[in-house]
């Protein structure tokens, strides 16, 4: 049995921390009298997450924007199946088992002193069969906001900044948890809360 997985995104990092994710689950409920684990596959496409400005603030458009880009994706499946059931052919565009979307979005912590940034990962996993849907979140990594907002005043692109959040996660060696990491532990997260029924998927 292969378990499909159609991930909002084409990063390498969230399709590998998805991935991770899926195959966790997937090993712990294989077939103990077979021993057979499911085959997990996993597809990115490029979805839109309806933030103009690309940069989610809080908890709540975080995870709107994730749920953004999952309904995104369902428009473009169901276009691509209009599309075939419209050519004459006897083809089918087979539904994915899953839906997966990874947002990350910048949460503040205020005090007396400084306005402070933490990257948290926000991911939203659909059943679609069922249209159930639950959402974990990650731990949260340190943000440099004040460098980041003055970048914007002095004009910086997203682009910009991109490269400097980049460069600075590179340099703060020490931190426990990577993007990557950051999704996979959101995804399974999100997986835990499916009842007996979706996890019997796994096995």
């Amino acid at each position: 049995m292969a378990i499909q997985a159609i991930v909002t995104s084409t990063k390498p990092l969230k399709l590998d921390g998805v991935r991770r994710a899926f195959e966790e689950v997937a090993s712990n409920g294989g077939s103990r009298a077979s021993g057979d684990v499911p085959t997990v596959q996993i597809t990115g496409m490029q979805a839109d997450s309806g933030i103009f400005h690309g940069q989610p603030w809080g908890l709540q458009q975080t995870y709107e924007g994730a749920c953004c880009r999952i309904e995104d994706v369902k428009r473009q499946l169901k276009r691509a199946g209009d599309a075939v059931d419209g050519d004459g052919s006897d083809e089918r565009v087979e539904p994915p088992t899953f839906l997966v979307s990874a947002e990350n979005g910048v949460q503040a912590v205020l005090s007396h002193e400084a306005t402070m940034g933490v990257d948290t990962c926000v991911v939203v996993v659909e059943e679609v069969a069922t249209n159930c849907r639950y959402f974990g979140v990650s731990p949260g990594r340190p943000y440099p906001l004040a460098q980041v907002q003055e970048m914007k005043r002095m004009g910086a692109s997203n682009q910009d900044i991109a490269r400097f959040c980049h460069d600075f996660y590179t340099s703060v060696a020490n931190l426990p948890v990577s993007r990557e990491e950051q999704v996979r532990v959101a995804t399974r997260m999100a997986l835990a809360q499916f009842g007996p029924d979706v996890l019997l998927l796994f096995g």
